[in-house]
């Protein structure tokens, strides 16, 4: 369910999808915003539970429509998330303009890519490598 929500308008809804209990929240983001946009409807900022956000989606939201998505983003269940000593993506200082991510210890990635891989669907992934001497 969309529903507006400016503080000097009343609350409307806008959109309403069903879909099998399986599908996943996320799935519908990029469906919800294209009906929105078909008519004139997509607000600025689009606030968002955990479950209709992907940084992928927080990425082409941006790019396609123009629309920052507003929701925390889904949890990190990486191995290195999952370990005591562990350090996972919130660990990272990361500089999209420049293409360049900062560790913990302050070091700078000496180089970045996108890689498309394959995790349950075919993604893009971003990669960032460090110095060896740093690492």
């Amino acid at each position: 369910m969309t529903e507006t929500c400016d503080a000097d308008a009343p609350h409307l809804i806008i959109d309403v999808q069903t879909t099998p209990a399986t599908t996943l929240d996320s799935a519908l983001t990029a469906t919800i915003q294209q009906q929105l946009a078909e008519r004139h409807l997509l607000p600025q900022e689009h606030l968002l539970d955990s479950g209709y956000v992907t940084a992928d989606q927080l990425v082409t939201s941006q790019t396609t429509h123009q629309v920052d998505l507003i929701g925390p983003a889904p949890a990190d269940t990486s191995w290195q998330a999952r370990q005591p000593d562990g350090l996972d993506v919130t660990a990272f200082a990361i500089d999209w303009a420049a293409g360049v991510a900062v560790c913990p210890g302050g070091k700078r990635s000496v180089h970045h890519h996108d890689e498309r891989v394959r995790m349950g669907s075919a993604q893009w992934v971003h990669v960032f490598a460090f110095a060896e001497a740093d690492c």
